[in-house]
């Protein structure tokens, strides 16, 4: 495991806007760049890679001490499990963060998407620049 600073934890906003920014500038790139087919392909297999993202980013952890106990919180850019254990009463609390699995998932998953639709976009391009062999490129008469 991995231990990160408290403060590490991105705020929703921050989080939302590199997502949405991230998915406008990938459909964009697709428009322009990839079949129909390569794009439903796309989606789904970015869909799917953020949801196991988002549950390997609870490698990631952080613990801070407050006056009455200790939070632990794993996930990152946002908590998807949590722990308080109290010092002053026999108490613990915990559990899974099923919002957190979902924002991390979007989060993910955008950037999933935005680094597919360039890989795919590049790939195109590469494919479409190539020179085209002729007859006489062959050592053939045209």
């Amino acid at each position: 495991m991995i231990e990160i600073a408290p403060y590490r934890h991105l705020a929703i906003v921050p989080l939302l806007a590199v997502a949405l920014a991230s998915i406008v500038a990938a459909v964009i790139v697709l428009h322009f760049a990839a079949l129909r087919f390569r794009r439903r392909r796309l989606y789904l297999s970015a869909a799917a890679l953020g949801v196991l993202c988002a549950l390997a980013s609870g490698a990631f952890w952080s613990s801070r001490h407050a006056g009455t106990g200790t939070q632990t919180a794993w996930g990152w850019p946002r908590m998807i499990y949590g722990r308080w254990v109290s010092w002053e009463v026999v108490q613990r609390q915990e559990g899974v963060r099923w919002q957190g699995i979902i924002e991390n998932t979007v989060f993910y998953g955008a950037v999933a998407l935005l680094a597919g639709s360039l890989v795919l976009a590049a790939r195109r391009g590469s494919a479409g620049s190539a020179p085209r062999a002729t007859g006489q490129d062959r050592g053939g008469a045209t």
